[in-house]
Parts: C-alpha cells; sequence; structure tokens
C-alpha cells in the first residue's frame, strides 16, 4: 500500500470518531447504537469536532482523488496541521471533546499511527 493510500486511510478514521460529535441530539431523539435505535441524552454538536471533522474529510478526499505520491510539501502539511502544536488536531482533541475516555484511547491509537507513517 502506498503511503498516500495509508495516510488516507488513517485520517478517515480519525473523521468517523469525530462524526458523532458533529450532530446536535435533542432529548426525544432515537439515535442508531450500532444494533437498534434508542433513546439518547441530548447533546449540542460540538463546533471543534465539527471543524476537525470537515478539515479531515476534506483532506482524505484531495489525497484519494491524487493519483501520483504524496509530495514532500504535502506531508510537512499534514505534520503542521496535525502535529505541529498549539491549534494543531493532536492539541485540540482531549477527552472533553470527544467524551469518552474509549474514544479518546481509539482516537490517540489512530494519531500515533498516522504520526509514524508520516515520518
Amino acid at each position: 500500500m502506498e503511503k498516500r493510500e495509508q495516510i488516507t486511510d488513517q485520517i478517515k478514521k480519525l473523521a468517523e470518531l469525530l462524526e458523532p460529535l458533529t450532530v446536535e441530539i435533542s432529548g426525544s431523539s432515537l439515535v442508531w447504537n450500532g444494533t437498534e435505535y434508542a433513546e439518547s441524552k441530548s447533546r449540542h454538536s460540538n463546533p471543534s469536532a465539527s471543524r476537525w471533522q470537515q478539515t479531515l474529510v476534506v483532506i482524505a478526499n484531495l489525497l484519494e482523488a491524487q493519483k501520483c505520491e504524496i509530495s514532500r510539501t504535502q506531508l510537512n502539511y499534514l505534520r503542521s496541521t496535525l502535529f505541529g502544536g498549539m491549534g494543531s488536531l493532536s492539541d485540540a482533541v482531549g477527552i472533553e471533546m470527544l467524551e469518552s475516555e474509549e474514544v479518546l484511547v481509539q482516537f490517540r491509537e489512530i494519531l500515533l499511527e498516522l504520526y509514524h507513517i508520516l515520518r
């Protein structure tokens, strides 16, 4: 598998984990829990999760549409955007955003794998 495809796969996984946080749920809504529609606590959509989820989807779509291997400039951009310190994805995501320790662990594992691919 090409490096570009590996990066795209990991970015898609991160976007999928953030997607549920981009949806506002009212107290009377039924939500699919993987096996059935069930009642859920009301929740406002998370603006930070929405921003990052949309950014990750755009990055994945652009990389997927690209015919050639990823360039050094693109790798530098991804390293900076995803791991570049304050304001980066790795800085922005925490338990307060993901709302669950289990999801946070999954997110961190995918992020770590992506970090190693981008090196």
